[in-house]
């Protein structure tokens, strides 16, 4: 059946995309483009991107897959497909197969550098890395093209890690083999500033000519919540790539009223950002936290724990790389809440956190809002079957523990007193590493103030706590994770559920929650004037 559908070309790029980067070629190179230019769709499935285009003598569109070939034969002998000439619809592999296996017509085209310069690849290329088919889009020939290709023989040096990336591959070629021509394609937005892509960014000189993003999941047979762009390039005129602005259409084709902008040239990033706070040799560790990106999307392996992950070669696992203690602790807090405080959407998924400019670190009431975030959010992890939790918030008498807490790690660190446990040689190693960190010292000295929105925060959790350990099976040093695991239980499969039966703790939990969004709204409105992410 699902293949049956994809020889139907029930796999394509939608129609009102079509139309809409139809009518944005049309704004780059003139109302009579179609009857100046040459159209070639190099991985064309069954050839829907073409839709709408006039000039048969003008049009070629090829594939992978000859059954897709055999599927346009058939639609222009039934004249379901009128605008494609026969003799101009062709089996061709992009990613290995030489240009002179191409049609006579079309590599005259290719050949005389005048009508190469009046050439448009307008395509819509796999988007996935080689070996994921199954979130490729654009016909059959998308899900075979192979790992190792030609082009990614001949121009590996060039891509560096975007070498993977299949749409990659396909504009490396057409810039290095086709310098003339145009492109007008449609591709993740990685290229315009994602990390692994500068060698891209290096040698994809073009100038930009208009385009548009739109949301992935659009497009049938594409997961995911991010941005696909359509753009147009000009080879001819090489620029290298620095702002890219494109314009925004929701899923019913509704154009927003702000643009999108992409930079290429950005500072360096928050995972470069945050690798010089760390904690002193000797000092104690009290969690750990870490991910795989600087982008939005990779906010979802962003997490605290108390335990340190050891992959296969003895070595910590990128999700646990950062350890915590006294000397990072509010730095690391910054750097979790200012990735968290906003919601993924399809529109940020790509967008880069950057290292900040200096002003943060003399605003403390934004550093004790991240604090607060970090300790109340739902990605703290840490739990007490894994080790002493030293993230306790409060002290016994405050929520009603009838045993003395492991740790009073966090009290301490909130009223400003170095930890007890903490000797003497460790702070005074903690205190060289400040100095060396640009005179950065961020273990309070007194006890933090807290701003109205963080405050009702610590009232609605402590409210939490206290009926937490209002329960006869309490345990003596639960965390917020604990407390959450033990009202919402788990289900079959181990997971915490998102609900549960107890009505009371819904209700004090659904405050809290209330109370961190505010504060999550306050520590948004300094991430851009910090500088953690450009508009």
């Amino acid at each position: 059946m699902e293949d049956s559908r994809e020889r139907k070309g029930a796999f394509f790029t939608p129609k009102i995309w079509v139309g809409l980067s139809q009518e944005y070629l049309a704004k780059a190179f003139g109302k009579n483009w179609q009857s100046e230019y040459y159209v070639w769709d190099c991985a064309a499935g069954t050839g829907n991107l073409l839709n709408g285009l006039t000039e048969k003598s003008r049009i070629w569109a090829s594939t992978l897959d000859l059954q897709d070939v055999r599927v346009m034969h058939e639609r222009i002998a039934n004249n379901n497909a009128t605008n494609l000439a026969i003799d101009h619809v062709f089996q061709f592999d992009f990613l290995n197969d030489p240009f002179s296996k191409l049609p006579e017509s079309l590599q005259k085209v290719l050949n005389d550098p005048k009508k190469q310069s009046k050439l448009i690849i307008y395509i819509n290329p796999p988007y996935a890395e080689a070996g994921n088919a199954r979130t490729r889009t654009g016909g059959r020939n998308k899900s075979k093209v192979a790992t190792t290709t030609q082009v990614r023989e001949a121009y590996g040096k060039d891509l560096g890690l975007a070498i993977r990336e299949l749409f990659a591959q396909f504009m490396i070629r057409i810039k290095n083999e086709l310098p003339l021509c145009k492109i007008g394609v449609f591709s993740k937005v990685k290229y315009l500033q994602g990390v692994g892509f500068e060698k891209f960014r290096e040698h994809f000189l073009a100038t930009f000519q208009g385009g548009f993003i739109v949301p992935a999941y659009t497009f049938d047979n594409v997961k995911g919540n991010f941005p696909i762009a359509f753009a147009i390039w000009d080879l001819e005129r090489g620029e290298k790539l620095a702002r890219t602005v494109l314009d925004v259409y929701e899923k019913d084709g509704t154009k927003t009223a702000k643009p999108k902008s992409f930079d290429a040239l950005l500072a360096s990033r928050i995972t470069d950002w945050i690798t010089k706070f760390k904690v002193a040799d000797g000092e104690l560790e009290i969690g750990y936290t870490g991910n795989y990106g600087p982008d939005f999307q990779s906010n979802a392996t962003l997490y605290i724990t108390n335990s340190v992950i050891i992959n296969s070669n003895g070595v910590r696992s990128n999700t646990t790389k950062y350890a915590i203690g006294a000397s990072n602790l509010i730095p690391i807090c910054v750097y979790f809440a200012v990735r968290l405080c906003m919601e993924q959407t399809w529109l940020n998924d790509r967008d880069q956190f950057l290292s900040p400019h200096c002003d943060w670190k003399h605003d403390l009431e934004f550093q004790n809002n991240c604090l607060t975030f970090a300790l109340f959010s739902p990605k703290n992890n840490i739990q007490s079957a894994l080790g002493i939790n030293y993230w306790i918030p409060f002290t016994e008498r405050e929520i009603g523990a009838n045993n003395e807490f492991d740790s009073h790690f966090m009290t301490d660190f909130l009223n400003g007193r170095i930890p007890e446990h903490e000797e003497r040689s460790s702070l005074e190693k903690m205190d060289k590493l400040a100095a060396q960190a640009e005179n950065e010292y961020f273990i309070p000295r007194a006890p933090l103030t807290f701003s109205e929105e963080a405050t009702a925060v610590f009232d609605a959790a402590r409210a939490l706590w206290r009926y937490y350990y209002a329960q006869p099976d309490a345990h003596p040093n639960a965390s917020y994770y604990d407390i959450r695991a033990y009202f919402q239980q788990r289900n079959d499969k181990g997971r915490m559920n998102a609900q549960s039966e107890d009505a009371e703790y819904t209700r004090l939990h659904a405050l809290l929650k209330a109370a961190r969004a505010e504060l999550a709204k306050v520590i948004a409105e300094k991430v851009y004037k910090y500088g953690f992410l450009i508009e």
